[in-house]
């Protein structure tokens, strides 16, 4: 037993290497141009030994961003966690805007940056329970009735995900010498989405409080549980 939970660990570690090797070249290279034979030389391994842990090219990538994902949300805890500060609603979102803006490949995914993702794109499109961040959190304010009721769920999804697309893709037009910083813009961001979707006036601050630390905990769950259906695929 002792044997192969070793084996097993082994095992893993060197799948998330080989993530690693393709992270890398994804964001030096794009998606379409990282081919196995450059992934694996990156990763320090034989081409034949990528097909002991996927069966395919796209499952391979797949696997990349569904890791990069949960590790996103997990990062985004660790720093609403860490601060001192009241995680209000709009600290929630704000930190969800930092977080994705400084992230390359999921920002790439989440903006269809055709020239770092590629096809890639199409592949997570066919995976719609993979829900974003704020997804999950506007549905858990939604069950505790504190979004807006004249919208439904996917509506107020649409409207959040259009505000951090145009000022990312904004961003990503914008001249370096004016762009402005990721906490500046992560700012804008949030403070978009709270007035949009009402978020100030729809509860007391108590009330608020319990909501995001609810929340917190609900995310945590979901993260460790993703991490760790994640991590038993890997063996």
């Amino acid at each position: 037993m002792a044997d192969r939970t070793a084996k097993q660990l082994r095992r893993a570690e060197r799948a998330h290497r080989i993530l690693d090797a393709a992270a890398e070249l994804v964001r030096r290279y794009g998606y379409d141009k990282t081919t196995l034979d450059d992934l694996a030389r990156q990763a320090g391994v034989a081409k034949g030994t990528l097909y002991l842990h996927w069966k395919t090219r796209d499952e391979l990538f797949s696997a990349l961003l569904r890791r990069e994902q949960y590790r996103l949300a997990r990062a985004f805890l660790s720093s609403v966690r860490a601060s001192s500060e009241r995680p209000t609603l709009r600290r929630l979102f704000r930190q969800a805007a930092l977080g994705l803006s400084r992230h390359p490949l999921m920002r790439a995914a989440f903006t269809r940056d055709v020239e770092v993702v590629g096809k890639l794109v199409r592949e997570q499109g066919r995976h719609p329970e993979r829900k974003e961040l704020f997804e999950v959190l506007l549905e858990y304010l939604s069950q505790r009735n504190m979004a807006r009721s004249d919208l439904s769920p996917h509506a107020q999804a649409f409207l959040v995900r259009s505000v951090f697309l145009g000022f990312l893709m904004m961003a990503s037009w914008t001249p370096a010498q004016v762009a402005l910083p990721d906490e500046a813009m992560a700012d804008l961001m949030a403070d978009t989405v709270v007035a949009a979707l009402d978020l100030g006036g729809r509860a007391t601050a108590a009330e608020a409080d319990a909501v995001t630390e609810e929340f917190l905990a609900h995310l945590e769950e979901l993260v460790a549980r993703e991490e760790a259906e994640f991590e038993a695929e890997l063996l």
